[in-house]
Parts: C-alpha cells; sequence; structure tokens
C-alpha cells in the first residue's frame, strides 16, 4: 500500500469519526473543516463527502434558511429506517423521528398527489426540549 493511499484512508477515517461524533447535528464542510484544520484539506472534505454520500453513510441536507449545505452521518442500522427528522432551529440538534406515524401521510401523498416523499430529507422544524425549556 502507497504511502499515499494511506494518507486518503486516514483523511476519510478523520471526516467520518468527526461526523460520527456529531451524528445527532447538522455539520457544514466549513465545521468539519475548522475542526480537523492541518489534517485535512477542505477539498478532500468535499470529495469524502460525495463519496460517503453514494455509499450511503451520510446524508445531505439543504436547509432553506442557510446557503450551505448540511451533512449528517446515518449509522448502519438506520440506513434502511423511515426516518423522518426534527430540526431545532435554536440549537441545530436534530431528532430523528422513527414511528411509523408519517409513513400513513407519506402514501396519502403518494397515492392521492403522485408525489412521493424522501423521508430521510424530510425536515420539520422546531423547538427541541432544552430550547423550549430556555425560552421559558
Amino acid at each position: 500500500m502507497s504511502t499515499r493511499s494511506c494518507y486518503k484512508t486516514k483523511q476519510k477515517d478523520l471526516i467520518l469519526a468527526y461526523l460520527a461524533g456529531k451524528k445527532n447535528q447538522y455539520v457544514s464542510v466549513d465545521m468539519i473543516a475548522e475542526c480537523l484544520k492541518g489534517k485535512v484539506g477542505i477539498t478532500t472534505i468535499y470529495r469524502y463527502l460525495d463519496k460517503l454520500i453514494k455509499e450511503g453513510v451520510v446524508l445531505k441536507h439543504a436547509i432553506s434558511d442557510s446557503k450551505n449545505a448540511y451533512y449528517q452521518y446515518l449509522e448502519p442500522s438506520e440506513k434502511s429506517l423511515n426516518q423522518y427528522n426534527l430540526l431545532c432551529v435554536e440549537c441545530g440538534q436534530i431528532l430523528h423521528l422513527g414511528c411509523n406515524y408519517l409513513d400513513e401521510l407519506s402514501i396519502y401523498v403518494q397515492k392521492e398527489l403522485s408525489f412521493k416523499i424522501d423521508n430521510h430529507k424530510t425536515i420539520f422544524n422546531g423547538y427541541c426540549e432544552n430550547c423550549i425549556d430556555e425560552k421559558q
């Protein structure tokens, strides 16, 4: 194995470790780059994120109030689950809504409106328990 490919593997491992440590949050490329400053370049981060998205390890989200894309790590057991996401607009925490209630809505929308919802990219905005408590 060449030093060059070994180095790339270390970079991918650093990116994966960062994402796994932030699995319940959306993270931007800038956040990853800041944490891995001096270890991984921004071009490498984009390249590996694209690969990880294709492998189903990472989800890419576009949040309407932002120009940036955000990324979310998926545990292997989460890849096949229907996951709707709850995003706290105050702190950025993501909660996965792993129930079947919204599956009925998805089926209805597909049947009645001929529109298929991508449940991995569906985000409900609101406030998490901690942020609600802080506001009161």
